[in-house]
């Protein structure tokens, strides 16, 4: 069993438990991350995280929010799951060096 297969079973538990689980990401919709957080000057996304947006491209549960790539509005409570990129621009990550990874 796979790192996705695991969380995408995960994902599928806890979604029975009214966590807000977004679809899995497509490897453009990981490449556009990554070229928006180049953009921005901040690290590429690493590949364990890389793995959980295979099985699901963000989620929200009981206070948890693991960002996706794309902003998501959740339908019908208007829930705003925040990507990324956005994030990082928040909190002025951008604007630091790139972090070298070893």
């Amino acid at each position: 069993m796979t790192l996705t297969d695991l969380l995408s079973h995960i994902f599928e538990e806890i979604a029975n438990q009214g966590a807000l689980i977004v679809h899995p990401a497509t490897e453009a919709e990981i490449n556009e991350c990554n070229d928006g957080l180049k953009e921005i000057n901040c690290p590429s996304l690493p590949k364990e995280y890389i793995e959980l947006l295979k099985a699901a491209n963000g989620f929200e549960w009981f206070g948890s929010e693991f960002f996706g790539t794309n902003k998501i509005i959740a339908q019908p409570t208007g829930n705003v799951l925040r990507d990324i990129v956005t994030v990082n621009k928040e909190h002025g990550l951008g604007s630091r060096p790139a972090l070298k990874r070893p």
